[in-house]
């Protein structure tokens, strides 16, 4: 297994694997399947992140920790769960953990495969 400069694995893509689709096309298989992902949710992520870019440095959330990350997150989660509307909790708590799991990947202390 090769990992790349991101830190994912080439599992994402099973060379060994052939596919043919309906209409006979013949394609390696893709060991994820990112059409599973909620369209919506993802927007709202993009959404946050996009706004956080016009306060913070472009990927200054690199530099916290997964730590810090998770705790941010919990805090948006308390504050919804106690109804406060007065921001997208959810969306910034999804945000601050795709970016604690993206640090926990690229950190290599993803034994969780």
């Amino acid at each position: 297994m090769v990992t790349t400069e991101s830190g994912y694995s080439d599992q994402e893509i099973i060379e060994d694997e052939i596919e043919t689709n309906e209409r006979g096309g013949m394609q390696s298989r893709v060991g994820r399947s990112f059409t599973l992902i909620p369209p919506t949710a993802l927007q709202r992520v993009a959404e946050v992140m996009y706004e956080g870019s016009k306060r913070y440095p472009r990927d200054n959330w690199r530099k916290i920790s997964v730590d810090d990350h998770i705790n941010h997150s919990l805090n948006h989660l308390t504050l919804f769960a106690l109804g406060d509307m007065g921001e997208d909790h959810l969306g910034h708590a999804t945000t601050r953990l795709l970016m604690a799991l993206d640090e926990h990947i690229r950190s290599g202390e993803n034994d969780d495969d």
